[in-house]
């Protein structure tokens, strides 16, 4: 099932304004989930001031975004961008509002830092999850997760992909998955090769769901939640002898998906495809963006094989950034 829409009980004098923002961005068609956190707070700041007036001011702005100061870029950023999604809103109704300016875009180095597992990880890795015992409090955990870590793997899925899917998400006839509301609100269709097609097949017949809205990997409480998977991934590194560095160190669940980018590159170069013609295929399939997300793995394939740098370079090298972001 999908994830409730939260409707937050706003208590300022504020409430009003913010629960119209709030639905209009839901009318435009985004989930605005996560942003309800932050206007959550920002209500509580206008409640503690004693706040009447709704004017925006710099003040106002600056001991918002105090909180957050500390914290990583990232997180600072995600705050800057919705009070500023806020202060457009105000200024399309009339209202005085500051314009915080936007810092710049915190830049991850994909190449140096993602991890590509092998072929034999991934095997040790696929051999653990199918190893997994039973437990009493998740009776259907040992059925559940080696699909799943599979389809992770196999579609280049994100981890709130695959927990989000429904029955009716998944077309075991068409052997076609649908993914609703991915990444920047964006819907698109992923196929599943035969050999998984053939393993959710068998899947199916032990999970005895029927509605189209039921969970297709479901958990003991409904739908599983990208940090318990990530909790079970960490279980499965350790069976499968890799060890990881730490919170934050990784391997990351997160490099399942790359690990499938890069494979896919490689088995297209050394099947003689058109490079050029596939990396937009790719793009469409792993939900990027635009071509600036894909690009990144093109140098991760580069880096890790020598043989076909070269060519990687004169074919792509005016798209190959010296950073890139997944």
């Amino acid at each position: 099932m999908r994830e409730p829409l939260i409707w937050p009980d706003f208590k300022s004098s504020w409430a009003q304004l913010l629960m119209e923002h709030l639905q209009d961005k839901r009318r435009h068609g985004f989930s605005y989930q996560r942003e309800v956190y932050h206007l959550l707070q920002l209500d509580r700041l206008i409640e503690s001031s004693g706040i009447d007036d709704i004017v925006l001011t710099e003040d106002i702005v600056s001991e918002w975004l105090s909180s957050t100061l500390h914290r990583s870029p990232s997180t600072h950023r995600k705050r800057v961008i919705a009070i500023r999604q806020l202060v457009k809103f105000m200024q399309r109704q009339g209202l005085e509002a500051q314009l915080p300016p936007l810092p710049m875009s915190p830049r991850k180095e994909l190449g140096s830092k993602a991890r590509i597992f092998s072929v034999n990880e991934i095997s040790r890795i696929l051999n653990a999850a199918d190893e997994l015992p039973v437990i009493a409090h998740s009776p259907l955990r040992h059925r559940v997760v080696p699909e799943l870590i599979r389809v992770l793997y196999g579609c280049g899925l994100r981890v709130g992909e695959a927990c989000r899917l429904t029955v009716s998400d998944v077309d075991l006839n068409e052997g076609v998955l649908t993914i609703k509301q991915g990444k920047f609100n964006r819907d698109r269709l992923v196929p599943i090769t035969p050999g998984l097609l053939h393993r959710l097949n068998i899947y199916t017949q032990f999970l005895h769901k029927t509605d189209a809205d039921d969970c297709f990997f479901p958990s003991p409480r409904g739908q599983y939640v990208p940090r318990s998977i990530y909790e079970i991934f960490r279980e499965l590194l350790a069976s499968a002898g890799i060890e990881h560095g730490g919170r934050g160190q990784g391997p990351r669940l997160h490099e399942l998906r790359h690990s499938f980018a890069v494979r896919k590159l490689e088995s297209w170069y050394h099947s003689g495809e058109d490079l050029n013609a596939k990396l937009p295929l790719l793009a469409a399939y792993l939900g990027h963006k635009s071509l600036v997300g894909t690009q990144a793995y093109l140098q991760l394939t580069q880096a890790l094989h020598t043989d076909i740098a070269d060519k990687l370079e004169s074919i792509y090298g005016f798209v190959i950034p010296l950073d890139c972001s997944s």
